[in-house]
Formats: structure tokens, sequence, C-alpha cells
């Protein structure tokens, strides 16, 4: 779910573009093993999983786990555990990354298994350049990998990206190590091939480290895309504000309000979040949250959206909605033409023309047309990413 406009100014907006633009991008790959240690696969999945919210916290464009997958299945490739850097390349040119990521891990296994030691070793190679841009490792008890990955992301932020201004022991107080148990919960519930094993260790994973936010936000993505925007907004409304992903499930939180009536809970969310994020989709669903209410202040955003991205029927549609709510029925029939210059097959568009054309504005009426104001519930992706990665390089 990731696919995620603009207003402060042109000007401003093209600045913040081109920033980011010009920052690096990252794949990290999942961590080979020995073959007969099969059954510690997961610690290798572990490790992109930590790195990408550690560094995506810092303002790093990486690429996740959904691109990743993507990136194999164009290639072929059956699964990550490709041992050749020809392939780790192939992924990371697939992905137009700058910088790939990957390496092994060992494992020495002993009882308790908490006391098994084990090596991760990283290798970071700048794809564009096709050199090795460093070499990192670190060791100590399995017990103790959330302490170790978290050292790992450190080290790579500096490798990569040197002229981020933190210290290791800020970045360790900063991010707090996860517990192994839950780390190797949400893990196998990423990877699960089933629906109830992907619920059951995610919630597991949340349960047992409640300050760990990947699985809590997958909650989220899981009750979202099944329509159960109850339970969806229950566990997105959990996040906290320093989760790599925070803006994009307040987002989605907002959207899960709107769905279920809660206009004023709604308006709360997207009014804060477009405060940081000035995109068209954010306030055009803060201008709906408005409508339903019948504040007046939907007007002027509505206006701003149009004048922001005008090749957006639904942008028009609210619009012209908007006028016809406040008796404007030649504007708002200009609007609702317009939209069926772009859309010529919107039925409600044709019945809110003639509407307007014959300045129907009965109690009837306005009930019937109560909630048909139109919300995006998807961002434009390479926007939100430009944005956001400037958003988290933001003092709190």
């Amino acid at each position: 779910m990731r696919r995620f406009s603009r207003f402060l100014s042109l000007s401003l907006l093209f600045g913040l573009l081109a920033s980011a633009a010009s920052a690096s991008s990252v794949v990290v790959l999942p961590l080979i093993t020995l073959a007969d240690q099969e059954k510690y696969s997961w610690i290798g999945e572990s490790v992109p999983e930590v790195l990408t919210e550690l560094l995506a916290s810092h303002g790093i464009f990486i690429l996740d786990r959904e691109q990743r997958l993507k990136a194999y299945h164009t290639l072929s490739i059956r699964n990550s555990s490709s041992t050749t850097l020809a392939t780790n390349l192939k992924v990371a040119m697939e992905l137009d990354a700058e910088f790939a990521v990957f390496g092994d891990f060992q494992l020495t296994e002993r009882e308790p298994v908490g006391d098994s030691p084990i090596v991760l070793s990283l290798r970071v190679m700048n794809v564009r350049k096709f050199r090795n841009a460093g070499e990192i490792r670190v060791e100590g008890r399995l017990s103790d990998l959330g302490a170790l990955e978290t050292r790992l992301g450190f080290l790579l932020l500096k490798a990569i990206a040197p002229e981020v201004t933190v210290t290791e022991e800020e970045f360790l107080a900063r991010h707090r190590a996860i517990r192994l148990d839950a780390l190797e919960s949400y893990v196998r519930g990423l990877t699960a091939e089933s629906e109830e094993a992907r619920h059951r260790f995610l919630t597991q994973a949340a349960r047992l480290d409640e300050n760990f936010g990947a699985p809590v936000f997958q909650l989220g993505l899981f009750y979202w895309e099944k329509n159960n925007h109850r339970q969806a907004a229950y566990w997105l409304g959990k996040l906290p504000p320093d989760f790599s992903q925070y803006r994009e499930a307040q987002f989605m939180l907002g959207v899960c309000e709107l769905q279920q009536g809660r206009y004023p809970e709604a308006e709360a969310v997207f009014r804060k979040l477009y405060a940081v994020l000035p995109m068209t989709e954010i306030e055009n669903n803060l201008a709906v949250s408005l409508a339903r209410q019948d504040k007046p202040e939907a007007m002027e955003h509505l206006v701003r959206v149009n004048g922001a991205d005008p090749e957006d029927p639904d942008y028009r549609f609210n619009l012209g909605l908007q006028l016809w709510r406040a008796e404007r029925y030649d504007d708002a029939a200009e609007r609702f033409r317009e939209v069926l210059d772009l859309a010529p097959d919107d039925a409600e568009a044709t019945r809110m023309l003639g509407r307007s054309l014959q300045k129907e504005a009965s109690r009837p009426a306005r009930s019937a047309v109560h909630n048909l104001d139109r919300f995006k519930s998807t961002l434009d992706d390479a926007e939100f990413t430009a944005l956001n990665a400037r958003a988290a390089a933001l003092p709190e």
C-alpha cells in the first residue's frame, strides 16, 4: 500500500522536490546463511526490515519489502537467497537504487539458543559507480539481535550518508532495540502464507513489544485491505509520531474516520497532516471532512485544490457540489460540465448538473447528496516520498 499534493507555493514545492530528488536511494537485501540453518532464515529477513525503518526515520530514501519483492518477480528470481553479486546488483538496478546492501550472518548454535554467538556482515555497493562503498560487521549473542541490528543501522547510515549529524549515542538512544521474540514473530507474520498465520504472528509481535511500530502498521494494513475501517483505525491510531510510515498511516486513519462518518475526527487528522505534508489529496480530504460538517471553510480548500490539479474530475466534482450547497447554481453547473468533459460517463455528475440547472436545493435533495463528496484513499507515490522524506528531517 504505499501509493500515495502540494500547495504552499509552486516555487517552494519544486524546491522540496528537487532537494529530495538529489538524495541517495538504498535497497537492503536479506542476509543469507548456511544451507543447514534454514530455521534461522528469519534472521536474514529481519535485517532489511529493521534497517529500512532506521534509515527511513533519518530521511534516507530506502526501498521497502514490497518494492523488493516486485523486483524479484520482474527478474524471475524465485527467492531472496541468491549468493551472487550479479543477482544482488540486478535487483538494485531494477529498483534504480544508488546503494545496494547485502551480506550474510553466521550463527554458532549453543544451549540455551539465546547464548548462541552471531556475526552479521554487510557489504555496501555503490551501484551507479560500481564500486565497494564499505563493509560493516557486528557480533554478539542471538539474544541481543535487536541491539546488534540497531548498531548496524547506525554504521550503515554513516557509510551512505556521512553528512547526517547524529552520534552513535544519540542514535541508540532514539532507537530502542526490538525484543528478539517480537522480531521473530513479526518476520514470520510478514512471510506467512495464510491470512490466519499472518494475523496471529503480527498480533503476537505487537503484544510482545508495545514499542515496535512495524507489526502495528502491518495490522492496520491487514484490516485496511479488508475494508474493516474500525479495526484498521484502531491499529493505525496506535503508531507513534517517530515511526517512519507515521504520515502514511495518518492518511489512512483519516480515510477510515471518513468511512465511519466520524467527520470531526477525520478533520483533525487531515488538518494536522496537511500542515506537514501540503498535498492535494490531503487537502481534498480535509475539505470533504469540513463539507460534511457544513463548515464554510471547505470552499476555500476546494478552490485551492482545483487550482493545483485541474485535471482531476473528483476535485471538480467536490467543488461543484459545494457551490451547489451554497446555491451558486450557475457556477456549480459549470463545474459539473467540466467533470463530464473529463469523465463523460460520470452518472453522479450528470445528475448534479441536472439539479444545478433546475436550481434544485430542497431539503430532500440536500439529504440525498450529503455524502457524495469524493475523498482520496491513495496518495501520489513519488510526491509523498519526496515530501515525507523532507518532513522526516525537520525537528519535532
